[in-house]
């Protein structure tokens, strides 16, 4: 695991494997943003969280589906600070808790990313989601792209919620999931995973894509 500062508030975890980056991040992850009930915003096991999340014939896809993570810092600082009893963190969870406590001002606000070595395009979707949170800006400029969508393609973005749903995202993240996912995806994915028309879309995923492009250039970062 490697770890970067990025500006002032934005530390990235750069790892070699993708399950040694699973293993660090699943519960936070998970405690952030679970669309199980049990999970989010709760204090849970490993084994709490293998049982609430294989099915009934055993399958768990959790590991390997995730090619990157996020967390913004108010909700790190309530997962680490929770009430969670001894013994409670994984060896790599105390690494990560040592590397954001020695790394970032915690009274500040900051946001987390992950992903494997050379993985670009995770990078950028990461970061789109920290610009989100870090920068009102482009938080802005990306959730009136959204709105457009929202009230003028309504069938479209219903089926982009149904997506996120399926693919285990809750409810409250969508919209940042959305400038994420169109900012960064190629026009394959986006269509076969979100079942969207591309050509309705193409002029915000443009829109998404330049303005993340921007937030990106001013910053020095690989």
């Amino acid at each position: 695991m490697k770890t970067k500062k990025i500006g002032n508030n934005i530390l990235f975890f750069e790892f070699k494997t993708q399950k040694d980056m699973a293993l660090t991040f699943f519960r936070v992850q998970e405690f952030y943003e679970s669309k199980n009930d049990n999970l989010l915003n709760k204090t849970f096991t490993v084994f709490d969280f293998i049982e609430e999340s294989m099915d009934k014939n055993g399958y768990l896809d959790y590991f390997y589906f995730w090619s990157g993570f996020n967390v913004p810092g108010h909700i790190f600082k309530k997962w680490m600070d929770y009430d969670h009893g001894p013994n409670y963190f994984t060896h790599l969870e105390y690494k990560l808790l040592a590397e954001v406590i020695d790394n970032i001002d915690l009274n500040d606000k900051f946001y987390i990313i992950a992903a494997k070595k050379k993985d670009k395009m995770t990078f950028d979707h990461e970061m789109a989601h920290a610009f989100y949170y870090t920068d009102d800006t482009y938080k802005f400029q990306m959730d009136s792209v959204t709105y457009i969508i929202k009230t003028n393609h309504k069938h479209e973005y219903k089926k982009i919620c149904k997506s996120l749903s399926k693919m285990g995202y809750n409810e409250s993240v969508y919209d940042d999931e959305i400038q994420a996912y169109f900012s960064t995806e190629k026009k394959k994915d986006l269509e076969e995973d979100f079942k969207v028309d591309y050509d309705i879309l193409r002029p915000y995923i443009f829109e998404y894509r330049a303005i993340l492009k921007k937030s990106l250039d001013k910053l020095d970062i690989l």
